[in-house]
Protein backbone atom coordinates (compact mmCIF):
# COMPACT_ATOMS: atom_id res chain seq x y z
CA UNK A 1 0.00 0.00 0.00
CA UNK A 2 2.94 2.47 0.44
CA UNK A 3 3.80 1.93 -3.02
CA UNK A 4 0.56 3.06 -4.10
CA UNK A 5 0.17 6.10 -1.97
CA UNK A 6 3.56 7.18 -3.42
CA UNK A 7 2.80 6.85 -6.72
CA UNK A 8 0.08 9.01 -6.31
CA UNK A 9 1.65 11.01 -3.99
CA UNK A 10 -1.39 10.33 -1.21
CA UNK A 11 -3.45 12.49 -3.21
CA UNK A 12 -7.05 10.35 -2.54
CA UNK A 13 -8.20 10.81 -5.68
CA UNK A 14 -5.37 9.41 -7.99
CA UNK A 15 -5.29 6.63 -5.37
CA UNK A 16 -8.69 5.65 -5.41
CA UNK A 17 -8.11 5.71 -9.55
CA UNK A 18 -5.07 3.53 -9.16
CA UNK A 19 -6.59 1.33 -6.23
CA UNK A 20 -9.53 0.62 -8.79
CA UNK A 21 -7.36 -0.81 -11.69
CA UNK A 22 -5.33 -2.71 -9.11
CA UNK A 23 -8.21 -4.69 -7.66
CA UNK A 24 -9.15 -5.34 -11.16
CA UNK A 25 -5.51 -7.13 -12.30
CA UNK A 26 -6.25 -10.77 -12.67
CA UNK A 27 -3.06 -11.34 -10.71
CA UNK A 28 0.18 -10.23 -9.29
CA UNK A 29 2.15 -9.69 -12.47
CA UNK A 30 -0.73 -7.53 -14.20
CA UNK A 31 -1.05 -5.74 -10.83
CA UNK A 32 2.72 -5.28 -10.85
CA UNK A 33 2.30 -4.01 -14.56
CA UNK A 34 -0.64 -1.75 -13.60
CA UNK A 35 1.89 0.03 -10.76
CA UNK A 36 4.83 -0.24 -12.93
CA UNK A 37 3.05 2.05 -15.40
CA UNK A 38 1.30 4.35 -13.25
CA UNK A 39 2.53 8.29 -13.85
CA UNK A 40 3.16 10.67 -10.94
CA UNK A 41 0.80 13.45 -11.89
CA UNK A 42 1.49 15.08 -8.59
CA UNK A 43 -1.60 15.08 -7.51
CA UNK A 44 -3.05 16.90 -10.67
CA UNK A 45 -6.33 14.94 -11.56
CA UNK A 46 -7.14 16.94 -14.96
CA UNK A 47 -3.53 15.88 -15.82
CA UNK A 48 -4.37 12.48 -15.14
CA UNK A 49 -7.35 12.68 -17.17
CA UNK A 50 -5.65 14.55 -19.86
CA UNK A 51 -3.30 11.21 -20.55
CA UNK A 52 -6.62 8.83 -20.34
CA UNK A 53 -8.06 11.25 -23.18
CA UNK A 54 -4.47 11.63 -24.83
CA UNK A 55 -4.57 7.48 -25.08
CA UNK A 56 -8.28 7.84 -26.30
CA UNK A 57 -6.90 9.52 -29.41
CA UNK A 58 -7.08 6.67 -32.12
CA UNK A 59 -10.38 5.89 -30.53
CA UNK A 60 -13.00 8.84 -30.90
CA UNK A 61 -15.54 6.44 -30.65
CA UNK A 62 -15.32 5.63 -27.09
CA UNK A 63 -14.23 9.85 -26.69
CA UNK A 64 -17.85 10.73 -28.39
CA UNK A 65 -19.68 7.91 -25.93
CA UNK A 66 -17.66 9.77 -22.80
CA UNK A 67 -18.85 12.72 -24.11
CA UNK A 68 -21.97 11.71 -24.57
CA UNK A 69 -22.51 10.03 -21.05
CA UNK A 70 -21.02 13.61 -19.75
CA UNK A 71 -24.10 15.38 -20.20
CA UNK A 72 -26.00 12.65 -17.97
CA UNK A 73 -26.46 13.86 -14.53
CA UNK A 74 -26.63 10.20 -12.59
CA UNK A 75 -25.95 6.58 -13.29
CA UNK A 76 -26.20 5.24 -16.99
CA UNK A 77 -27.61 2.09 -17.99
CA UNK A 78 -25.18 0.47 -20.29
CA UNK A 79 -27.70 -1.00 -22.47
CA UNK A 80 -29.31 2.05 -23.02
CA UNK A 81 -25.86 2.71 -24.44
CA UNK A 82 -25.86 -0.01 -26.65
CA UNK A 83 -29.05 1.39 -28.29
CA UNK A 84 -26.83 4.47 -29.28
CA UNK A 85 -23.80 3.25 -30.21
CA UNK A 86 -22.37 -0.36 -31.75
CA UNK A 87 -22.01 -2.69 -28.91
CA UNK A 88 -18.23 -2.72 -29.86
CA UNK A 89 -17.64 0.89 -28.75
CA UNK A 90 -19.33 0.19 -25.26
CA UNK A 91 -17.03 -2.75 -24.66
CA UNK A 92 -13.97 -0.66 -25.34
CA UNK A 93 -15.48 2.13 -23.35
CA UNK A 94 -15.99 -0.43 -20.64
CA UNK A 95 -12.88 -1.96 -20.19
CA UNK A 96 -10.82 0.83 -20.46
CA UNK A 97 -12.58 3.48 -17.87
CA UNK A 98 -14.25 1.37 -15.71
CA UNK A 99 -11.80 2.45 -12.92
CA UNK A 100 -13.47 6.12 -13.22
CA UNK A 101 -16.76 5.24 -12.83
CA UNK A 102 -18.88 3.42 -9.61
CA UNK A 103 -20.36 0.23 -11.21
CA UNK A 104 -23.39 0.72 -8.91
CA UNK A 105 -24.40 -2.63 -10.62
CA UNK A 106 -22.48 -4.51 -13.69
CA UNK A 107 -25.22 -2.46 -15.79
CA UNK A 108 -25.43 0.88 -14.18
CA UNK A 109 -22.53 2.67 -14.01
CA UNK A 110 -22.11 6.61 -12.58
CA UNK A 111 -19.02 8.95 -12.92
CA UNK A 112 -16.92 8.29 -10.11
CA UNK A 113 -16.08 11.73 -9.51
CA UNK A 114 -17.46 14.77 -11.27
CA UNK A 115 -14.28 16.49 -11.85
CA UNK A 116 -13.80 13.69 -14.74
CA UNK A 117 -17.55 14.07 -16.01
CA UNK A 118 -16.90 18.02 -16.13
CA UNK A 119 -13.46 16.91 -18.05
CA UNK A 120 -15.41 14.72 -21.00
CA UNK A 121 -17.68 17.26 -21.13
CA UNK A 122 -15.95 20.50 -21.59
CA UNK A 123 -12.85 18.46 -23.83
CA UNK A 124 -12.54 19.99 -27.20
CA UNK A 125 -12.46 16.98 -28.65
CA UNK A 126 -15.58 15.66 -27.73
CA UNK A 127 -18.21 17.56 -29.54
CA UNK A 128 -20.31 14.49 -30.18
CA UNK A 129 -20.04 14.33 -33.93
CA UNK A 130 -17.44 11.22 -34.82
CA UNK A 131 -19.70 8.63 -32.98
CA UNK A 132 -22.07 6.38 -35.37
CA UNK A 133 -24.96 6.99 -32.74
CA UNK A 134 -28.01 5.45 -35.14
CA UNK A 135 -29.35 7.24 -37.30
CA UNK A 136 -33.14 8.05 -36.15
CA UNK A 137 -31.54 9.25 -32.57
CA UNK A 138 -28.89 12.01 -34.06
CA UNK A 139 -31.86 14.57 -34.20
CA UNK A 140 -32.23 14.24 -30.46
CA UNK A 141 -29.13 14.15 -29.50
CA UNK A 142 -28.54 17.16 -31.76
CA UNK A 143 -31.17 19.06 -30.15
CA UNK A 144 -30.09 17.73 -26.56
CA UNK A 145 -26.60 19.42 -26.95
CA UNK A 146 -27.89 22.59 -27.96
Amino acid sequence: MKTCASVQRGHPLSLAYLVKRLAAAPDPTAAAEVLDKSRDFGGDTDAEYAAYWDKLRSDTEVRELLALVSRIRGSVELATIKKLVEESVVERFAANAFYLFRQLTPERWAFFHNSFRQFCFEEPGSMLSATPIRRELRPCINAWRQ
